[in-house]
C-alpha cells in the first residue's frame, strides 16, 4: 500500500511539475510576442491587422509603405534607431534565425504573431535597415470569386478543374506581388472539392501554402535541412501528390519534376518568371545550377499546365494573362510545344 502510495505521490509531483514548466513556456512566449509587438509599433501592426494590406514595406529612407487594392502607399516613417530594434526583436523571435549582426545582416522566416513571411536587411547591406512582410492570406479564395473579379475567365477555370480532376501538373509563374501562392491555394482548394481523397505533401520554406485536404502534410525546409534533401524523402511517405511553395533552386525543382514524372502526378509549384513560356525556360535555368544536362525532356513531360499571372495598374490589376497545355519538349526545334489554353 506504501508503494502505491508513493507511486502515485510521485505521479503527481511529475503532473504538478509539467504543469508549471508548460505555464512558464506559455508566459515566456506571451512577453516575446508582446516585446515583438510593442517593437513594431502602433502603424505596422495596423498594417497587420488591416485583411486588405497585402504587404507592409519599410524602405532605407524610413519611409514606411502599405500595399493595398494592388498599389503602394506611404503611411509614415520609422526611424533608424526603431528599425534596428525591430530586425533584432524578430531575429531572436524566429528560432532558425541566427542573430543579427555585421556579418550576418539578413533577418527571413516567419513571423509568429501571424506567419506572415519576413524579410529583413541591415547595415552594412543597406545604409538604414529595411523590411518587408508579405501577409499570409487570410482566407483562400475559389475559382468562381476569381471569375466573378474578372481575374480569370469561367473558361479558364473550367479547365483548370479538368486538369486537377485528371492529375495534371501545375506550374504558376508571375512576377513578384502578381498573386502565385493566393492562385495556387485557390487551385488546391478545388482540389480538396473535386479529389477529397488525395493525399498530399506539400513542401515550402516558409509556410504559405493552404490546403483543406483531409489527408494532408507539410514539410518544411530549414537552416539545416534543404527542400531537395526533404523532397528526397518524399516517396517513403506515400503521397498521391506533391505541390512545392516555391521553386527558387535547381536541387528542389529537379528534385520535384522527378517526383511528379515517377507516380506522383497532379501537384502544383509556383515560380517567378516574365511570362507563361518563360516559366519553362526558368525551371530549365534553375535545374542547370545543379545538373550538367539540361533536362528539358523532363521539364516537358512533367510540367503540363503552365498559368502566368500579370500584375498590372489600375482598373484591372492582377490577372491571369495566359494558360499554355505543355505538350513535351521538341528536341530538333529546340522548344517546349505547347498550346495556348483559351
Amino acid at each position: 500500500m506504501k508503494v502505491l502510495q508513493q507511486k502515485l505521490s510521485n505521479r503527481e509531483s511529475v503532473s504538478v511539475s509539467e504543469t508549471g514548466q508548460r505555464e512558464q513556456e506559455e508566459a515566456l512566449e506571451k512577453r516575446r510576442l508582446d516585446s515583438l509587438r510593442y517593437a513594431f509599433g502602433e502603424k505596422v501592426m495596423e498594417g497587420l491587422a488591416d485583411s486588405d494590406v497585402v504587404e507592409v514595406i519599410l524602405n532605407d529612407d524610413g519611409s514606411l509603405w502599405f500595399e493595398k487594392f494592388g498599389s503602394m502607399a506611404k503611411v509614415g516613417r520609422i526611424e533608424k534607431e526603431d528599425a534596428w530594434v525591430i530586425l533584432s526583436q524578430v531575429a531572436s523571435a524566429l528560432p532558425d534565425n541566427e542573430p543579427l549582426t555585421r556579418q550576418n545582416p539578413f533577418v527571413e522566416g516567419e513571423l509568429p504573431l501571424d506567419g506572415s513571411r519576413f524579410q529583413g536587411v541591415a547595415p552594412p547591406v543597406t545604409e538604414f535597415p529595411i523590411f518587408a512582410i508579405r501577409k499570409k492570406a487570410s482566407r483562400v479564395y475559389t475559382l468562381d470569386e476569381y471569375v466573378r473579379a474578372q481575374i480569370l475567365s469561367f473558361a479558364q477555370a473550367e479547365r483548370l478543374r479538368e486538369a486537377i480532376a485528371a492529375k495534371k501538373n501545375v506550374l504558376v509563374g508571375g512576377g513578384t506581388g502578381s498573386g502565385k501562392t493566393t492562385f495556387c491555394n485557390a487551385l488546391l482548394h478545388e482540389m480538396s472539392v473535386l479529389c477529397p481523397d488525395v493525399r498530399m505533401i506539400l513542401i515550402e520554406d516558409t509556410r504559405e501554402l493552404q490546403s483543406a485536404l483531409a489527408n494532408k502534410v507539410f514539410l518544411r525546409s530549414t537552416q539545416w535541412t534543404s527542400m531537395d534533401r526533404i523532397a528526397g524523402a518524399v516517396n517513403r511517405l506515400r503521397p498521391d501528390r506533391v505541390s512545392v511553395g516555391e521553386v527558387r533552386f535547381g536541387g528542389p525543382c529537379l528534385a520535384l519534376l522527378k517526383l511528379w514524372n515517377t507516380g506522383h502526378p497532379g501537384g502544383m509549384a509556383t515560380v517567378h518568371a516574365n511570362n507563361a513560356y518563360s516559366c519553362l525556360t526558368r525551371v530549365d535555368q534553375l535545374i542547370q545550377e545543379v545538373s550538367a544536362n539540361p533536362q528539358r525532356l523532363l521539364i516537358g513531360e512533367a510540367v503540363n499546365i503552365v498559368v502566368f499571372l500579370k500584375r498590372s495598374g489600375p482598373p484591372r490589376g492582377r490577372h491571369v494573362e495566359e494558360i499554355l497545355s505543355v505538350e513535351g519538349y521538341d528536341a530538333l526545334a529546340e522548344k517546349y510545344i505547347v498550346e495556348a489554353v483559351l
